[in-house]
């Protein structure tokens, strides 16, 4: 029975999906903080004050820590990234390895949003952005990382044509993550790809990926790739983030 003269309000869990979305990103987004802090601390305890300027330090902090950290001297192979980690070594990693780590491809793919899983993984700024773009040997090194995980995925690019097509060993692979529930933070995967190698300057390998992709959903994916997948994996090649 409605009491006279109180106007009902709308029912709690009507906000329920907004209020989940918008603390999860407050919550990443105080691990983030953390996490810079606790590095600033630990750049400190080492001595890292002591062996430049003040000024040179703020600047080196400044670079390292609020924005992309140390991407592109990763990307040019003169640093490991936080985890101690190496370009090199990620690209000399077997499937296996690939499929169970879930902290290198934030570094891989870089994208301007706060990871969920990864939250004191890179975030591009615009300068960062431009230096990809406007660097060939910083593209070809992404090129590298793209070609790794085509192969991670079972497929295979023509250099001449930019053309991407199923390798021999697809169907094994599809088997880890198409066909296996279990793998399916490789459709998250996919999507970061999509999104990065537009925002880097690469948009037409973005464009391939995403149109053998199509062809799989239609084919093998049918049954596992959905249209609200394929949303995302196509907003993320026009370079839309969502």
């Amino acid at each position: 029975m409605m009491m006279s003269g109180v106007t009902p309000t709308k029912p709690l869990f009507n906000n329920v999906s907004y209020l989940s979305h918008n603390c999860l990103q407050r919550i990443c987004k105080a691990i983030y903080d953390f996490a810079v802090q606790v590095f600033k601390a630990i750049y400190n305890c080492f001595g890292g004050s002591q062996r430049s300027t003040p000024e040179s330090t703020q600047a080196t902090l400044s670079a390292r820590v609020t924005g992309p950290l140390n991407l592109v001297s990763f990307y040019r192979g003169q640093e490991a990234n936080i985890n101690g980690v190496t370009l090199e070594q990620i690209l000399g990693w077997d499937d296996t390895r690939l499929e169970s780590v879930h902290n290198y491809i934030q570094w891989l793919f870089p994208l301007k949003t706060v990871s969920g899983p990864n939250p004191t993984a890179p975030i591009l700024d615009n300068a960062t952005i431009q230096t990809f773009q406007n660097d060939p040997a910083l593209k070809n090194q992404v090129l590298r990382s793209f070609r790794k995980m085509l192969t991670f995925y079972g497929l295979q690019m023509d250099e001449n044509t930019k053309v991407i097509s199923r390798a021999a060993n697809f169907n094994a692979r599809a088997s880890v993550w198409l066909h296996n529930p279990s793998g399916h933070h490789n459709f998250l995967r996919i999507s970061r790809i999509l999104l990065s190698m537009n925002l880097l300057g690469l948009g037409a390998y973005s464009k391939s990926f995403f149109e053998v992709l199509v062809d799989i959903k239609r084919n093998e994916g049918k049954n596992a790739i959905n249209n609200t997948t394929l949303g995302y994996w196509e907003s993320a090649e026009r370079g839309v983030a969502l």
